[in-house]
Parts: structure tokens; sequence; C-alpha cells
């Protein structure tokens, strides 16, 4: 079953940076600068913010699940596939009401509320 879940996010994860690759391309100084904000990618197109925000998402619970903990990463990916399109709006309300941080803060952020925090606090 993991087994089954992670060829999913797998394809999901290629899929989302195939389409996120037009996006890409059609802004290369948004995508090459080192101040890329949330300001930035909600002045993208919708088709485009969809295609960025959910192959970011889903590279990221990948790259969790390798790296991290498994579980973690299914949790991450779970949390953003249950209800993509709630998720896409929550991730811009987030990024409407941080315009200045960048979209990593977010795609970071909000998932943690479901699964737990990445790294213990600081003490």
């Amino acid at each position: 079953m993991v087994r089954k879940d992670l060829r999913r996010v797998i394809l999901l994860s290629f899929v989302g940076l195939l389409a996120g690759f037009p996006m890409v391309n059609c802004a290369p100084a948004h995508a090459a600068s080192d101040h890329f904000t949330n300001r930035d990618l909600l002045d993208f197109p919708k088709s485009e913010r969809d295609a960025y925000l959910t192959g970011s998402i889903l590279s990221i619970g990948h790259t969790l699940s390798l790296f991290h903990s498994k579980k973690m990463g299914q949790c991450f990916t779970d949390w953003f596939l249950e209800q993509p399109n709630t998720r896409l709006e929550e991730i811009e309300q987030a990024m409407k009401e941080n315009p200045d941080h960048g979209p990593s803060t977010v795609l970071l952020g909000l998932p943690q509320l479901k699964c737990g925090r990445l790294l213990p606090e600081n003490k």
C-alpha cells in the first residue's frame, strides 16, 4: 500500500513538474530572482499558480519521504491531495496575508498544522 502511494506521489510530482515548466518559461525573471515572493506568485495567471503550487507541494512531500520521514512526506502529500481545491485556496489566502514572504514559507508551514512540526523547537 505504501509503495503504491509512493509511486503515486512520484508520478504526480513529475506531472506537476512538467505542468509547471511552461510557467517558469513564461516568467524567467521571477523564477530566477533571489527575492521571489508570494506577491510575485499571486501575479501569475491562476493556471500557472495552481501548477506551481501543486508541483511544489508534491515535490516537498516526495523529498520529505526520501530524506526526512516517509510518514511526514505521506502526510504532506495526503494533506494536499485529499482536498486539492480547498488546499489551493488556503495556500493562496495565506500568501495574500504574507505577501513579502517566499512561497516556501507557506508551503512548508500550512501542512505542519496537520502533520506536526518538521523540526523540534529551539530552546
